[in-house]
Protein backbone atom coordinates (compact mmCIF):
# COMPACT_ATOMS: atom_id res chain seq x y z
CA UNK A 1 0.00 0.00 0.00
CA UNK A 2 2.02 3.33 -0.93
CA UNK A 3 2.19 6.08 1.17
CA UNK A 4 3.47 9.78 0.91
CA UNK A 5 5.96 11.84 2.69
CA UNK A 6 4.44 15.26 1.95
CA UNK A 7 0.80 16.45 2.10
CA UNK A 8 -1.14 18.30 -0.28
CA UNK A 9 -1.87 21.63 0.42
CA UNK A 10 -5.93 20.52 1.44
CA UNK A 11 -8.05 17.73 1.98
CA UNK A 12 -11.65 17.86 2.09
CA UNK A 13 -11.04 15.65 5.43
CA UNK A 14 -8.12 14.98 7.92
CA UNK A 15 -8.19 11.58 9.94
CA UNK A 16 -5.72 11.04 12.61
CA UNK A 17 -4.97 7.14 13.05
CA UNK A 18 -5.80 4.05 11.25
CA UNK A 19 -7.25 1.93 13.91
CA UNK A 20 -11.26 0.70 13.17
CA UNK A 21 -12.50 4.01 13.46
CA UNK A 22 -10.09 6.44 11.41
CA UNK A 23 -9.46 3.46 8.76
CA UNK A 24 -13.80 2.57 7.91
CA UNK A 25 -14.40 6.49 8.36
CA UNK A 26 -11.39 7.02 5.62
CA UNK A 27 -13.35 4.22 3.72
CA UNK A 28 -16.82 5.83 3.43
CA UNK A 29 -15.37 9.51 2.90
CA UNK A 30 -13.57 7.91 0.05
CA UNK A 31 -16.38 6.23 -1.26
CA UNK A 32 -18.30 9.64 -1.25
CA UNK A 33 -15.92 11.22 -3.71
CA UNK A 34 -14.28 13.23 -0.68
CA UNK A 35 -10.25 13.79 -0.56
CA UNK A 36 -8.85 12.37 2.45
CA UNK A 37 -5.59 12.07 4.78
CA UNK A 38 -4.99 9.48 7.00
CA UNK A 39 -2.46 10.17 9.42
CA UNK A 40 -0.71 7.19 11.58
CA UNK A 41 1.52 7.34 14.10
CA UNK A 42 2.67 4.11 13.96
CA UNK A 43 4.21 1.85 10.54
CA UNK A 44 3.18 -1.24 8.71
CA UNK A 45 4.00 -4.31 10.87
CA UNK A 46 6.40 -6.09 9.05
CA UNK A 47 6.60 -10.01 9.55
CA UNK A 48 8.69 -11.12 12.32
CA UNK A 49 12.07 -13.21 11.57
CA UNK A 50 14.85 -14.92 13.69
CA UNK A 51 18.35 -13.73 13.63
CA UNK A 52 18.76 -16.37 11.10
CA UNK A 53 16.56 -14.92 8.28
CA UNK A 54 13.83 -17.57 9.21
CA UNK A 55 10.04 -16.85 10.13
CA UNK A 56 9.33 -16.03 13.85
CA UNK A 57 6.60 -16.05 16.02
CA UNK A 58 3.64 -13.74 15.26
CA UNK A 59 2.39 -13.69 19.28
CA UNK A 60 2.69 -10.05 20.33
CA UNK A 61 4.41 -10.29 23.33
CA UNK A 62 6.99 -12.67 21.50
CA UNK A 63 7.55 -9.10 20.07
CA UNK A 64 7.73 -6.36 22.49
CA UNK A 65 7.36 -6.25 26.10
CA UNK A 66 3.95 -6.30 27.73
CA UNK A 67 4.35 -2.95 28.86
CA UNK A 68 5.15 -1.05 25.46
CA UNK A 69 2.25 0.27 23.55
CA UNK A 70 2.70 -0.30 19.98
CA UNK A 71 1.06 1.92 16.82
CA UNK A 72 0.64 0.02 13.62
CA UNK A 73 -1.00 0.93 10.13
CA UNK A 74 -4.17 -0.51 11.70
CA UNK A 75 -4.03 0.22 15.35
CA UNK A 76 -4.33 -2.44 17.76
CA UNK A 77 -6.93 -4.16 15.63
CA UNK A 78 -3.53 -6.03 13.90
CA UNK A 79 -3.41 -8.42 17.12
CA UNK A 80 -7.11 -8.20 18.21
CA UNK A 81 -8.93 -11.29 18.03
CA UNK A 82 -11.48 -10.49 15.69
CA UNK A 83 -14.50 -10.95 18.21
CA UNK A 84 -16.65 -8.04 17.25
CA UNK A 85 -19.58 -7.57 19.87
CA UNK A 86 -22.18 -4.76 19.73
CA UNK A 87 -22.79 -3.11 22.56
CA UNK A 88 -25.95 -3.84 24.28
CA UNK A 89 -28.93 -1.37 24.89
CA UNK A 90 -28.69 -1.64 28.63
CA UNK A 91 -24.70 -0.42 28.14
CA UNK A 92 -26.11 3.36 27.05
CA UNK A 93 -28.30 3.50 30.26
CA UNK A 94 -27.45 5.39 33.17
CA UNK A 95 -25.95 2.81 35.60
CA UNK A 96 -25.99 3.20 39.55
CA UNK A 97 -22.42 1.88 41.42
CA UNK A 98 -21.51 2.21 45.33
CA UNK A 99 -20.03 5.37 44.46
CA UNK A 100 -22.16 7.11 42.04
CA UNK A 101 -23.82 7.47 39.02
CA UNK A 102 -22.64 6.45 35.76
CA UNK A 103 -24.86 8.89 33.45
CA UNK A 104 -26.42 7.81 30.11
CA UNK A 105 -25.09 8.10 27.34
CA UNK A 106 -26.34 11.26 25.04
CA UNK A 107 -27.13 8.35 21.88
CA UNK A 108 -29.01 4.98 22.36
CA UNK A 109 -28.01 1.90 20.84
CA UNK A 110 -31.15 2.53 18.45
CA UNK A 111 -29.10 5.39 16.98
CA UNK A 112 -26.24 2.83 16.29
CA UNK A 113 -27.68 -0.02 15.00
CA UNK A 114 -27.67 1.03 11.32
CA UNK A 115 -23.78 1.43 11.87
CA UNK A 116 -23.34 -2.05 13.44
CA UNK A 117 -25.18 -3.33 11.15
CA UNK A 118 -23.46 -1.56 8.00
CA UNK A 119 -20.04 -2.02 10.37
CA UNK A 120 -20.72 -6.10 10.35
CA UNK A 121 -20.62 -6.10 6.50
CA UNK A 122 -17.71 -4.36 6.43
CA UNK A 123 -15.49 -6.57 8.88
CA UNK A 124 -17.36 -9.68 7.45
CA UNK A 125 -18.62 -10.67 10.41
CA UNK A 126 -19.80 -14.47 10.99
CA UNK A 127 -22.35 -14.78 13.80
CA UNK A 128 -25.62 -15.86 15.17
CA UNK A 129 -28.33 -14.48 17.66
CA UNK A 130 -28.98 -17.81 19.13
CA UNK A 131 -28.31 -18.86 22.36
CA UNK A 132 -27.44 -15.66 23.72
CA UNK A 133 -30.42 -14.02 25.97
CA UNK A 134 -28.64 -10.35 26.17
CA UNK A 135 -28.25 -10.00 21.99
CA UNK A 136 -30.05 -6.89 21.48
CA UNK A 137 -32.50 -5.91 18.63
CA UNK A 138 -31.17 -6.03 15.08
CA UNK A 139 -32.44 -5.05 11.50
CA UNK A 140 -30.56 -7.52 9.68
CA UNK A 141 -29.25 -10.84 10.93
CA UNK A 142 -25.34 -11.48 10.65
CA UNK A 143 -23.93 -10.90 7.20
CA UNK A 144 -22.41 -14.68 7.34
CA UNK A 145 -23.20 -17.77 8.98
CA UNK A 146 -21.34 -18.74 12.79
CA UNK A 147 -17.44 -20.31 12.16
CA UNK A 148 -18.04 -23.66 13.07
CA UNK A 149 -16.81 -25.21 16.11
CA UNK A 150 -13.56 -27.24 16.59
CA UNK A 151 -14.89 -30.87 17.56
CA UNK A 152 -13.75 -30.63 21.13
CA UNK A 153 -15.53 -27.23 21.36
CA UNK A 154 -18.75 -28.81 19.75
CA UNK A 155 -19.19 -31.89 22.51
CA UNK A 156 -18.56 -29.27 25.68
CA UNK A 157 -21.36 -26.93 23.85
CA UNK A 158 -23.28 -29.66 23.44
CA UNK A 159 -22.78 -30.94 26.71
CA UNK A 160 -24.14 -27.18 28.07
CA UNK A 161 -26.49 -27.28 25.92
CA UNK A 162 -28.25 -30.36 27.47
CA UNK A 163 -27.50 -29.21 30.58
CA UNK A 164 -29.66 -25.78 30.12
CA UNK A 165 -26.80 -23.67 30.11
CA UNK A 166 -27.22 -20.60 26.82
CA UNK A 167 -24.18 -21.14 24.25
CA UNK A 168 -23.92 -18.44 21.80
CA UNK A 169 -21.28 -18.11 18.73
CA UNK A 170 -18.48 -15.57 19.27
CA UNK A 171 -18.91 -13.11 16.14
CA UNK A 172 -15.82 -13.32 14.40
CA UNK A 173 -14.80 -11.31 11.81
CA UNK A 174 -12.66 -13.26 9.42
CA UNK A 175 -12.32 -13.70 5.59
CA UNK A 176 -14.05 -17.48 6.07
CA UNK A 177 -15.52 -19.33 3.49
CA UNK A 178 -15.59 -20.00 -0.68
CA UNK A 179 -12.95 -17.87 -1.87
CA UNK A 180 -11.87 -16.51 1.58
CA UNK A 181 -8.36 -17.12 2.95
CA UNK A 182 -8.99 -17.79 6.51
CA UNK A 183 -7.97 -21.51 7.69
CA UNK A 184 -9.41 -21.27 11.15
CA UNK A 185 -5.64 -21.58 12.49
CA UNK A 186 -6.23 -21.36 16.69
CA UNK A 187 -4.29 -18.15 16.52
CA UNK A 188 -6.14 -15.03 16.03
CA UNK A 189 -6.04 -13.45 19.66
CA UNK A 190 -2.77 -11.18 20.22
CA UNK A 191 -1.38 -12.86 17.21
CA UNK A 192 -0.81 -11.31 13.88
CA UNK A 193 -2.35 -12.68 10.62
CA UNK A 194 0.15 -13.39 8.17
CA UNK A 195 -2.29 -13.98 5.30
CA UNK A 196 -4.58 -11.23 5.63
CA UNK A 197 -7.47 -13.25 6.82
CA UNK A 198 -8.30 -11.38 10.28
CA UNK A 199 -10.46 -8.45 9.20
CA UNK A 200 -8.66 -5.95 11.27
CA UNK A 201 -8.99 -1.96 10.50
CA UNK A 202 -5.79 -1.98 7.76
CA UNK A 203 -6.83 -5.23 5.93
CA UNK A 204 -10.71 -4.30 6.03
CA UNK A 205 -11.18 -0.82 5.44
CA UNK A 206 -7.72 0.77 4.90
CA UNK A 207 -6.55 -1.09 2.49
CA UNK A 208 -10.07 -0.73 0.35
CA UNK A 209 -9.61 3.31 1.19
CA UNK A 210 -6.74 3.72 -0.31
CA UNK A 211 -7.44 1.76 -3.37
CA UNK A 212 -9.98 4.27 -4.21
CA UNK A 213 -7.57 6.99 -4.90
CA UNK A 214 -9.13 9.79 -3.30
CA UNK A 215 -6.93 8.67 0.12
CA UNK A 216 -3.29 9.24 0.86
CA UNK A 217 -2.08 7.88 4.22
CA UNK A 218 1.29 8.84 5.72
CA UNK A 219 2.91 6.71 8.38
CA UNK A 220 5.23 7.30 10.68
CA UNK A 221 3.70 10.91 11.48
CA UNK A 222 2.70 12.38 14.40
CA UNK A 223 0.04 15.08 14.99
CA UNK A 224 0.62 17.43 17.45
CA UNK A 225 -1.88 20.11 17.27
CA UNK A 226 -5.65 19.92 15.80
Amino acid sequence: MKTIETPKSTYDAIIIGSGAGGASLALRLAEAGLDILVVERGVFLQPAVNTDGSPASEYLYHRQALEDEFMLVGGKTKYYGAALYRLRASDFCAVEHEAGISPAWPISYADLEPYYTEAEKLFRVHGSTDGDPSEPARTEPFPYKPLPDDPTVSRIAEKLTKAGTPVAAIPRGLDYGPGGSCTLCPRCDVHNCPISAKMDAETAALRPAVATGNVDLMTGTECLRI
